[in-house]
Formats: structure tokens, C-alpha cells, sequence
């Protein structure tokens, strides 16, 4: 019999895991053949750092699923599985038993701090290399759903982002590009401490050393403000606004293959 206590904190961990853009794999028990610990129903949930919630039933099956369950969550996924409840997973029931697996992945959000010349054609191409854009500027006149129509969310003040909800170390990119170089320097400075992929500011590369000494005596950690990328985006000789944003969207999709996202 299965329990559905279980099965309700299962889908609770579901619930919260999609508000927080968690990756993760519900894992379900769809199908058995002789005697098996768990019956059809019987569910858990495995994020990607392979902290899991609920149970299938434990022992060497659990482990071997987790292990399975844990890789696949970034992938978006669905699988379908049978495993033998053999001697070599420590059990003697001798049945097997079909695993549903359903990653839960999320595209990977980029925060774009300037609606300008910039800001417009990245917004663009960034949506169509399946990012999930958010632009932000205070400029209401530029930051329209006229100018901006692919994207789903545009933010006049900075401040209405900087909540961890929206930030996550392994899924967000973060760009700054607006209109002033103060402005890009304050921004900088509210993003440096929360989780995220990767920051890039455009500009040269004294506008870097210039920012890095003043990060470092705001009392930024040093590592973080070593690793941001100014000038951002692929070294192709780009000049034009278009140009820029290419070179920019080129190494997200580098970042976000490395990483193994999908």
C-alpha cells in the first residue's frame, strides 16, 4: 500500500521547487512484476544536487534511481525505466519494477539591466536562443512591450529584482549595459552578492579596472569581482549595437553549454 502522506510532501517539494526554478526529476513507480517493496503511485522527488524527498521504497533500488534521477534533472527529460530487483541491488524479490522519470528543468534566466541600443537587439536574440529574458530599466519611454515584445517580464526600478528568488548560481546571467556608468556600478554592487552564473558589464577595459577597485573597496569579495567580464560577449571585432549583442548572446549559449544546461 502506498502512502499517501508520501505522495502529498512530494508534491508539495514540487510545488516549492518550481516557485524557486529548482531542477529537479519526480520520480514515480508506474509498473512492477512480482514482488517489489513499492507498488505503483509510490513517488519521490530528486534535485539536482541529489537531495531527494519521499522514498520508493529504499534500499539499493532508491540509491540506483537517485543516482539516475539526480543526473537527469537538468535535461528537462522524461524517461521510462525498468529495473530487476536482482542480487546485485542487495535484493531478493526477484521482480522488476517501471520507474517514470520527469526532469523539471527551466530555462535559464538573463537579467538585462539598459533597454537602449544595446539592451533591444540582446533581448532578441537572447529569447530566441530560449533564455528567459527580463529587461530592466527606469527608462518607462524605451522599456515597453511595444519595443520589447518577445520578453515577459520589464522591470522599471532595479531594486523590484533583487530578490533571491530570481537569482540562482547555476541558472542566472546577469548583463549590464545601461545608459550610465555610475548606474552600471551600482547595479554591480547589488548583483555581487547574490547567487548567479555569470555577470558581464559592457565597456572597456578600464571601465574594468576602474570598477574593480572600487567594488573591492566597497568591501566586495574579490573573487566574485574578479570573475565579472568587462568588455562582455565573444571577441569578434563587433561594433554596432547588433554586432555587440551577438557577441554577448554567443557567449551565454557558450556559458550555458559548458555548464550543461539544455
Amino acid at each position: 500500500m502506498n502512502d499517501p502522506l508520501n505522495a502529498q510532501r512530494v508534491l508539495e517539494a514540487l510545488v516549492e521547487a518550481r516557485r524557486h526554478r529548482a531542477a529537479c526529476t519526480v520520480v514515480t513507480v508506474v509498473g512492477f512484476a512480482g514482488s517489489t517493496p513499492r507498488k505503483p503511485g509510490a513517488k519521490m522527488l530528486v534535485y539536482s544536487n541529489g537531495d531527494a524527498i519521499g522514498t520508493i521504497g529504499g534500499g539499493a533500488l532508491e540509491y540506483e534511481i537517485c543516482e539516475r534521477a539526480q543526473k537527469l534533472a537538468p535535461s528537462g527529460e522524461t524517461k521510462l525505466v525498468r529495473i530487476h530487483l536482482t542480487h546485485e541491488l542487495g535484493m531478493c524479490c526477484g521482480g522488476g519494477v517501471d520507474i517514470l522519470m520527469e526532469s523539471q528543468a527551466y530555462a535559464p534566466r538573463l537579467l538585462i539591466f539598459g533597454a537602449g541600443h544595446v539592451g533591444l537587439p540582446l533581448a532578441s536574440l537572447a529569447s530566441q536562443a530560449d533564455f528567459d529574458v527580463t529587461v530592466i530599466d527606469h527608462r518607462e519611454e524605451l522599456n515597453t512591450p511595444e519595443r520589447f515584445p518577445n520578453v515577459k517580464r520589464l522591470v522599471s526600478d532595479p531594486a523590484d529584482v533583487m530578490d533571491t528568488l530570481l537569482f540562482d548560481k547555476e541558472q542566472t546571467y546577469v548583463v549590464i549595459l545601461t545608459h550610465d556608468h555610475a548606474l552600471d556600478e551600482r547595479i554591480a554592487g547589488y548583483v555581487l552578492p547574490l547567487p548567479y552564473r555569470f555577470l558581464g558589464i559592457i565597456g572597456s577595459s578600464r571601465k574594468r579596472e576602474m570598477f574593480r577597485k572600487r567594488l573591492l573597496a566597497a568591501g566586495h569579495d574579490e573573487s566574485k569581482v574578479d570573475k565579472i567580464e568587462t568588455p562582455v560577449g565573444v571577441r569578434i571585432h563587433a561594433e554596432t549595437p547588433f554586432e555587440i549583442a551577438v557577441s554577448i548572446t554567443a557567449r551565454l549559449v557558450e556559458l550555458r553549454r559548458a555548464s550543461g544546461e539544455s
